[in-house]
């Protein structure tokens, strides 16, 4: 869903921050271009040992960036020597010391569950609740998905430039990231009160418009709250894993809600909360405007 833990901690180093809306902005449309570009390469390739060789092939570009990108190494006078105690004690954050990050990360972490609900069952929701294959015929419901990640990254390239823009302009960032919360969680209702292809289409575009704000907005406003400059590696892997953590609880929540008498509208519906809870909570970051 975001920049890799490697590639996060360039922006604070070496970003101002009236710029890094901006910059982050950019380096977004590449990875909301690759859903398009890799299920296109996908579709070329026949058969699973073609489509993971063309998969593990792609990762090799980051090469081009680790060769070009001037990132002078810190001198070793300043290493400190490893010591598993002070690794794990770097990972112990302070919420007295240092409440806008762990309001900022917690924020992230109801988004991320409330994603991960109205997308990651999205397969079987075009399958059990559409039937698209019947919907459609001849047309199988791997098309089907495929059009709607085409349709939600457009609509989230279409923004997320922008609001990175906007937001370093204006000088406020709890507000996109607010609107964009809210947004996402309001694209949840359609399938969940009429489960339709067109309220599915609908939906992936309003989606895609709130996490194209949602997206670049956060992580600048994130680079704002690091708890030490000395540990901005360390403390945007955890800000990330707080965006991919959800992942691993989603399914056990989705079957449990999925057992109940609202199937895949109550999904949706708890999506649409967790997404607006998640956007009320970064109110609560302080030190950003």
């Amino acid at each position: 869903m975001i920049i890799g833990a490697g590639l996060s901690p360039v922006v604070p180093d070496q970003v101002p921050v009236p710029q890094r809306g901006a910059v982050l902005g950019w380096a977004m449309v590449p990875q909301a271009g690759a859903l398009i570009v890799g299920g296109l390469l996908i579709g070329l390739g026949t058969g699973f040992p073609a489509q993971y060789a063309l998969i593990s092939g792609l990762p090799l570009l980051i090469l081009l960036f680790a060769l070009m990108m001037k990132d002078p190494p810190l001198p070793r006078a300043r290493r400190e020597p490893f010591s598993p105690r002070a690794f794990l004690d770097g990972y112990r954050i302070s919420p007295r010391a240092h409440p806008d990050f762990v309001w900022a990360t917690s924020s992230r972490f109801i988004m991320g569950l409330g994603y991960g609900m109205g997308t990651l069952y999205l397969p079987y929701f075009l399958d059990d609740v559409l039937h698209y294959e019947r919907l459609f015929p001849g047309r199988s419901t791997e098309d089907g998905l495929l059009i709607v990640i085409g349709v939600n990254s457009v609509a989230t390239i279409s923004t997320v430039v922008l609001s990175g823009w906007l937001s370093d302009r204006l000088g406020k960032r709890r507000m996109l990231v607010f609107l964009g919360g809210l947004t996402m969680a309001v694209a949840a209702v359609p399938p969940a009160l009429s489960p339709t292809w067109t309220m599915t289409l609908i939906a992936a575009v309003v989606l895609g418009l709130g996490y194209g704000v949602y997206l670049a907005v956060d992580t600048a406003l994130v680079t704002e709250v690091l708890p030490a400059s000395a540990d901005r590696g360390k403390d945007m892997a955890l800000a990330n894993l707080m965006m991919s953590l959800p992942y691993v609880l989603v399914p056990p929540i989705a079957s449990f809600v999925l057992e109940g008498p609202g199937g895949y509208s109550s999904l949706f519906l708890c999506s649409a909360a967790m997404s607006a809870l998640g956007a009320l909570l970064v109110w609560k970051v302080k030190s950003v405007r």
